[in-house]
């Protein structure tokens, strides 16, 4: 059980990758005011400039601890608890 739970954890992580585009896109390309020094700052902050296997291991070590991020929409919520908002709804 083991070995397959790895593999797919490293399966979603690599299909994360291979989506075209970056996070950081989404929230620079359509902004007039973000240079390249921003870009590569919010990079930094976002662990996006460290090699693939420490991102993963950063990765998978949040998810162990249901720790999801902040939402990247307007309004900047945790991500778990926009999933517990819907949670009741999606199981009923």
């Amino acid at each position: 059980m083991l070995p397959l739970l790895i593999g797919i954890t490293i399966i979603s992580f690599g299909v994360i990758h291979l989506a075209p585009g970056s996070p950081i896109d989404m929230a620079t390309d359509l902004n007039p005011k973000a240079t390249a020094e921003v870009k590569e700052r919010m990079r930094t902050l976002y662990g996006l400039d460290k090699p693939l296997y420490v991102q993963y291991w950063t990765w998978v070590s949040r998810m162990a601890l249901l720790d999801f991020g902040v939402s990247f929409s307007q309004d900047g919520r945790r991500v778990a608890d926009k999933i517990l908002e819907r949670l009741p709804i999606t199981i009923f």
